[in-house]
């Protein structure tokens, strides 16, 4: 229970719109509990000599401790909304190594011999992740005999009749099935895609229709709401629960688009560096690092920015972000699959380059493949909001969330809603696809099976 709540939690902090985050905390701990300054680096009666302008500096240096304090206020919203990401990501590298190292046999042998759950995971864990995995050499010798029980107790347990006759498939399937998170993010995936199809049955009113005469209603359980609008609407009168139902459309197209690309670009450019090799393999693998250099979000900004701000100029630049992850992850597929004896052997047989790359060594790639494409869809949906947010992507009045808390940004002081549902439904969409992921990685990878 406490690994899916964990691993749920990091999951959630690598969902989140990192520019919703930030408004969202602005309107709980500066607009609700004044506990932080909304913006700005000093607030107006602080006065400051400044000397480097970096003020926590500034005022360390000319000894004026009430600025000091003042400017760590202002810096503590940044610091808690940009350290999401990267906090969730160490939770889940960490939590991956955790379920690696634990299944070695010289961690089975430290629990056959007494060692608890803590002195394994704090001698034995951190030893091997630091130093090679040599934990064993910091206690007395194993006794040979509870040696022998234990690994043959693990292999009766792992070699069992009926795991003998599954294919890899099957036991893929029984652990997806298993896994409680993957379930979890099947069930918020189908019901974004319900939305999707049936938008125009579902939604209560047309999502363009404007009323001003109803413009900024509260949600129907706050004072001034009504059924009529259940979440509101904006500052022209639109229903905002509408928009949001539509919105899932443009979201799902974009993720379909977006991977796409992505794929049928990243799988050309990985079996062709992989199988040839020499001067292909340099050139293509050299561009994917230029590509990998940039931040992914930078790079789509410039290609958008290149080819002016729309919707579909911003699937594609998502879709060009997202090429040097597969042709990475196929190219090392791919050089781990051509040296295999049923490749080489369909080589002595005659089979062409296209028929050897698409028939005998792709197919066996799969597995990595399946599961970057459910996390490409997470980025992608999560990348064309940044992308309408900063008014690049998709323009008004498109339903698009991104473009919706764009619109909204401008209403944080007098209808937090306009703000909130949006980005909550960024969240759960990215959060449905990167639930998926994980549980199909557990599943497909045979390191972490049970």
């Amino acid at each position: 229970m406490f690994d899916y709540t964990s691993m749920v939690f990091s999951l959630i902090g690598v969902s989140m719109p990192i520019f919703w985050l930030g408004l969202v905390l602005m309107i709980i701990f500066s607009l609700n509990l004044g506990w932080l300054p909304l913006s700005g680096r000093l607030s107006y009666n602080i006065s400051l000599e400044t000397v480097t302008r970096i003020y926590v500096l500034d005022s360390v240096i000319t000894g004026n401790w009430p600025a000091f304090k003042d400017a760590l206020r202002h810096l503590v919203m940044p610091a808690v909304t940009l350290s999401t990401i990267p906090m969730a990501i160490i939770a889940r590298i960490t939590r991956s190594s955790m379920l690696e190292v634990l299944r070695q046999d010289y961690i089975r042998t430290a629990r056959a011999k007494g060692s608890g759950g803590n002195h394994a995971g704090g001698r034995h864990l951190r030893v091997d992740q630091h130093a090679g995995g040599h934990s064993l050499c910091l206690g007395q010798p194993p006794d040979q005999g509870e040696l022998m029980k234990t690994t043959a107790a693990s292999l009766q347990n792992s070699l069992t009749e009926s795991e003998k006759s599954r294919g890899p498939l099957t036991e893929a399937l029984l652990r997806l099935r298993k896994n409680r998170i993957a379930a979890a993010g099947i069930l918020i995936i189908f019901l974004f895609l319900f939305m999707a199809l049936f938008s125009q049955w579902i939604a209560p009113h047309d999502p363009l229709a404007q009323s001003l005469y109803d413009k900024l209603k509260p949600p129907v359980w706050d004072e001034g709401g009504t059924w009529t609008y259940p979440l509101g609407t904006d500052d022209f009168g639109r229903d905002l629960l509408s928009r949001i139902i539509y919105g899932a459309r443009i979201s799902i197209l974009v993720g379909i688009v977006a991977v796409s690309i992505s794929l049928f670009f990243g799988i050309l450019a990985g079996a062709i560096a992989g199988f040839y090799g020499g001067r292909a393999d340099n050139l293509i693998m050299r561009l994917m690092d230029i590509l990998l250099a940039f931040p992914a979000i930078l790079l789509a900004i410039v290609i958008v920015a290149f080819l002016g701000p729309s919707l579909r100029n911003a699937m594609m630049a998502i879709g060009v972000v997202g090429i040097p992850r597969y042709a990475r992850i196929v190219r090392g597929s791919v050089l781990e699959e051509y040296g295999k004896d049923c490749v080489q052997a369909a080589r002595a047989l005659g089979a062409g380059d296209a028929r050897m790359i698409f028939v005998h060594i792709l197919p066996n790639c799969l597995a990595p493949l399946i599961v970057q494409t459910t996390l490409g869809f997470a980025s992608a949906i999560l990348e064309a909001p940044a992308l309408s947010f900063l008014g690049l992507g998709a323009q008004p009045p498109t339903p698009e969330w991104g473009a919706m808390l764009a619109n909204g940004r401008a209403l944080i002081l007098r209808a937090w809603w306009a703000v909130t549902f949006p980005g909550l439904m960024i969240l759960f969409a990215v959060l449905g696809f990167n639930l998926l992921g994980d549980g199909l990685r557990d599943a497909l990878d045979p390191r972490l099976r049970e």
